[in-house]
């Protein structure tokens, strides 16, 4: 049958979802057989399983001939609403992979399919905005207008999750501008995805439909700027800060400014253009009394200590529960980062926290000291180190 060929021709030796037992050759043996026998109607659709594993793997390919063969055996729309183990629908595979004919094939054979949700609660829609799929997004959109609001377990949309793209979020604010305001259950709205994905251009879309999520903040207090840092988002981090300054001094819940978290991530580009505009949060403490330095020490980014020694040199003697910068690095193993501490104040390694321990201690006890830090210690430092041991 000239069907049967072009699948095999078409597939190859590919792995097709859910088929991984059955050999391709006998596979489609077997769709010759049930092509046969639903065109002569004399004999039962016998591998209705195998045949709803191979919708679902042919929808990923975006191999249309045989979406629709596979739609003509099976012949029932419940089979394109069968799942795989994580819940999702042929029409989640195709409009994730985008492949646009293909969802509107199976939207054609079963236009309910649309509203399905996996085990997340996501959508085939939600598939597309979070890939980037922009014209199954269209066909999606316009076989149901109303998908756009539906929102998974998490409280998150499509908008949220197309926020890397500029076309696809200015495709759905077309159709629900509002959700631009709305937030998931952290307290993130599509501008956070936006700023986090560094897509300025999605960010504007999004701050024109809803001007008050500039600065809003989600649970814990993360402003966007936050978000910007924590994700290296230099441009979205500049945009925001035209329109905000203030929110490069912004605080989290604990105190954390923007400065806090891209030294955290090592993000050093973030860092010199935070320290640029709002060079005072150099010095700024969380609740806990940290600055930017003890978080860049206990993470072990040695480019971003550099720079934040250079724009506050006097942050290296401060002490948060009597912990310096010097301890974080020595308690996390960052060699690189201890050198250039002691060679910056070479008396850190005799500072001592509230409870008595010194740089040595903290290092001994992490089994970070000398040999495993990787460090010499000038012969002073190696006495203190021994007597630590004899202790």
């Amino acid at each position: 049958m000239a069907g049967a060929a072009s699948l095999h021709l078409s597939l190859g030796s590919a792995a097709v979802e859910g088929c991984h037992s059955i050999a391709l050759p006998e596979l489609v043996q077997q769709l010759n057989v049930c092509a046969v026998a639903a065109a002569t109607k004399q004999e039962a659709f016998t591998i209705r399983e195998p045949g709803r594993a191979l919708l679902r793997g042919a929808a990923s390919l975006g191999s249309l001939p045989l979406v629709q063969l596979l739609l003509t055996l099976l012949g029932d729309p419940s089979d394109i609403l069968s799942t795989n183990i994580d819940g999702a629908t042929a029409l989640h595979a195709a409009a994730a992979a985008g492949h646009a004919a293909v969802v509107q094939c199976l939207l054609a054979a079963a236009p309910c399919s649309a509203a399905a949700v996996n085990h997340r609660g996501s959508t085939p829609l939600m598939a597309a905005a979070e890939n980037g799929r922009l014209e199954a997004a269209q066909v999606l959109l316009m076989a149901d207008p109303a998908a756009a609001r539906a929102a998974d377990s998490e409280g998150t949309t499509a908008l949220h999750l197309g926020g890397n793209s500029p076309a696809m979020t200015e495709l759905l604010l077309q159709h629900m501008p509002d959700l631009a305001a709305k937030a998931n259950r952290w307290g993130f709205t599509p501008l956070h995805s936006a700023v986090a994905t560094d897509s300025p251009a999605a960010m504007q879309l999004l701050l024109a439909a809803a001007p008050q999520s500039l600065r809003h903040g989600a649970n814990g207090g993360i402003s966007t700027a936050h978000a910007a840092a924590n994700g290296g988002s230099l441009q979205a981090l500049e945009l925001l800060l035209q329109l905000a300054p203030d929110l490069a001094a912004a605080t989290d819940s604990e105190g954390f400014v923007p400065l806090h978290y891209a030294s955290s991530k090592g993000h050093l580009a973030v860092v010199h253009r935070l320290l640029q505009l709002a060079p005072e949060t150099a010095t700024a403490t969380s609740a806990r009394g940290r600055t930017a330095l003890h978080i860049a020490c206990r993470d072990g980014h040695l480019p971003v200590v550099e720079a934040l020694l250079a724009q506050a040199p006097e942050t290296a003697h401060g002490a948060a529960d009597g912990w310096l910068p010097q301890h974080e690095a020595c308690a996390n193993g960052h060699s690189a980062v201890v050198s250039r501490l002691l060679a910056a104040i070479p008396a850190s390694v005799d500072a001592l926290t509230e409870d008595g321990d010194s740089a040595l201690h903290i290092a001994a006890g992490s089994g970070q000291a000398d040999r495993r830090l990787g460090i010499s210690l000038p012969g002073p430092l190696s006495g203190k180190l021994m007597a630590l041991f004899d202790t």
